[in-house]
């Protein structure tokens, strides 16, 4: 196969239609509850926003007819940048129109040496990529151009329709400045299934840090909320969440929760089935229809009581580092 690839041209909106039409993978167009082609819409409009922030990046695979047949969008990561003290960066998605695995490899490995090229000249040292375990042109693709495998990553999904008040919910309140500090502590040795851990160029007290950098900063971001869980004036456990409105995609409004902890004393105790359910009947109350979650298959005391609660898996995906210029293994 011919190809050409090109750096951060414009993309016209015929064209990235044309290519998410026939783009297959992801946690919406993988979700069988959801009508695929608007799934694949939802995936423009997404990845056109992504295009016109200032931060994005893209690299587009063109064939010899001229026709765009896959993207890959990534950024540098100023958080993780100013972290490890090194430069840093992302890889957003990749798209690829469906076909055979030659073809489709083919177009990979055009964009997998491209981007490679462009990290080296812009000297990052770390790069991270979460793409679909379905799409194995993609996986073997970062393989060949020195990706790592790093972990297996599951979104799960709940519908609030059937969540009914449990049997012994429990008082639930916005998180308060004071909390922060509880948090904190209990995110010591709370994290060792998760990605950063999981990779041997990273130092523990590195990865440590970023998950409490990330605490102190959702009490700082407008766009996160906490739910807090306490006992006798301290909070215990708590669930730090996003909402989302697809209303215009799908008719539907999601909540993303992104971080549960406990406190190491009351663990096993139950709360955490407990806490679930008391906020997927919550966020009902509140009008949304579905909640996501994402989890490290690594993690499979959350991935039982994920099950436990009624989430089932609608896409799973493989985490991948790439490490230039970097001597540690």
């Amino acid at each position: 196969m011919t190809l050409h690839t090109h750096l951060n041209r414009d993309i016209p909106e015929a064209t990235l239609d044309a290519l998410v039409a026939r783009h297959p993978f992801g946690r919406y167009c993988e979700d069988v509850t959801l009508p695929l082609d608007t799934s694949r819409q939802h995936v423009g409009r997404v990845t056109r926003a992504f295009l016109d922030s200032a931060d994005a990046a893209h690299i587009e695979a063109v064939d010899a007819t001229g026709q765009t047949v896959g993207l890959v969008l990534f950024r540098l990561s100023s958080w993780d940048t100013e972290h490890f003290g090194y430069p840093c960066a992302i890889v957003e998605s990749v798209l690829i129109a469906d076909g055979a695995y030659g073809d489709r490899r083919a177009i990979a490995d055009g964009l997998a040496a491209r981007l490679r090229a462009w990290l080296l000249a812009h000297d990052v040292r770390f790069t991270s990529a979460r793409v679909s375990a379905r799409d194995l042109a993609v996986v073997h693709s970062l393989e060949q151009h020195g990706f790592r495998f790093i972990e297996s990553w599951v979104f799960n999904s709940r519908s609030t329709k059937n969540a009914v008040e449990p049997d012994d919910p429990l008082p639930l309140r916005p998180a308060r400045p004071s909390d922060e500090a509880y948090m904190l502590e209990y995110s010591k040795d709370a994290f060792e299934t998760q990605r950063f851990h999981a990779d041997p160029h990273i130092e523990r007290s590195q990865a440590d840090g970023l998950y409490e950098s990330w605490i102190a900063t959702s009490f700082r971001d407008p766009r996160m909320q906490t739910l807090v869980y306490e006992e006798h004036a301290r909070p215990v456990a708590s669930m730090t969440y996003y909402t989302s409105d697809l209303s215009n995609s799908f008719g539907l409004k999601f909540v993303m929760w992104k971080m549960a902890l406990t406190d190491p004393e009351i663990r096993g105790r139950g709360v955490g089935t407990r806490l679930f359910r008391s906020l997927l009947h919550h966020h009902a109350a509140h009008g949304f229809d579905v909640v996501d979650s994402g989890l490290s298959l690594r993690n499979v005391v959350s991935l039982n009581l994920h099950n436990k609660c009624g989430f089932r898996v609608t896409c799973t995906q493989l985490t991948m580092h790439l490490w230039l210029n970097h001597s540690r293994p």
